[in-house]
């Protein structure tokens, strides 16, 4: 997860610098941070040449698909149809949390799912990590299109998107951890208990949306009675973000180390192994 640490490092020096470019470099320089997580991940997952061509292509291929899937459907879906914006910010905890996790954090959740599940060829899938280099892949995608789209719509300043944009690559990556594990119990596991992977996702989903409310708590919660207008502190939220991916990346990797003996190549759809 070098990728996420070299963001957070971003996010922090830029807030706690307060860095603010002036209007005329700040579209150009917003845009590049934007990107960043994209163009970190080609130079950490690409470029750097670890993996087999054949799954460097296929993951690539996730990535543009689930970009354009975010772009057509998943977006458009949160903002359009279940409007989150409109009914959940003023809504309490739980539902907050109940609220983004069936609508954000399930789409995030799915959309990661169905394109690894359905434009990866099996054939392609030789071992456990080849399903987390692909779902990572599909999160990349998702998180380039939702960078850009805050951007572009919002036009915040340097310091506050660098900010957001760890926040969704530390959240869509979890998500990409949860979902690998659950597509590596589908295709390997020897003895599966069938409502496993859904589970798994919903968790994903579960992680990702409770994510939304919590980071935005943490970042507007300095508020007293001495001080009664809030003190945002953004960099609360960042904390949160990399204590959860850091959580989650040290839970899947011990239960995927610990699934290897029940583990087993499932065969592919002609009947061969």
């Amino acid at each position: 997860m070098l990728e996420c640490g070299l963001l957070f490092m971003l996010a922090l020096v830029l807030e706690g610098l307060a860095v603010s470019l002036p209007m005329a470099l700040r579209v150009p320089g917003n845009l590049l941070i934007a990107l960043l997580p994209t163009l970190l991940w080609l130079l950490n997952s690409w470029w750097r040449g670890g993996y087999q061509s054949r799954l460097r292509f296929a993951a690539t291929g996730c990535a543009v698909i689930t970009g354009l899937l975010c772009n057509a459907l998943c977006l458009p879906l949160i903002a359009n149809v279940f409007e989150v914006h409109r009914w959940l910010p003023l809504a309490d905890a739980v539902t907050r949390i109940l609220g983004y996790s069936l609508t954000a954090g399930l789409t995030q959740a799915l959309a990661v799912w169905f394109v690894v599940r359905f434009a990866v060829p099996r054939r392609e899938l030789t071992e456990r990590l080849d399903l987390l280099v692909c779902c990572r892949a599909a999160a990349t995608g998702y998180i380039l299109v939702v960078a850009l789209d805050f951007t572009l719509v919002t036009g915040p300043t340097t310091s506050a998107l660098a900010v957001h944009v760890f926040n969704q690559t530390a959240a869509l990556n979890c998500v990409a951890i949860i979902v690998s594990h659950a597509l590596a119990e589908l295709y390997f596991r020897r003895e599966l208990f069938l409502p496993m992977p859904m589970l798994v996702t919903a968790l994903a989903a579960f992680v990702s949306g409770s994510a939304i409310p919590l980071v935005s708590g943490l970042e507007n919660a300095s508020l007293s009675a001495l001080q009664p207008v809030s003190d945002t502190r953004p960099l609360f939220g960042s904390f949160y973000s990399l204590g959860l991916l850091l959580a989650v990346l040290v839970v899947f990797r011990f239960l995927s180390a610990n699934a290897g003996a029940a583990s087993a190549p499932a065969p592919d759809s002609d009947g061969s192994s």
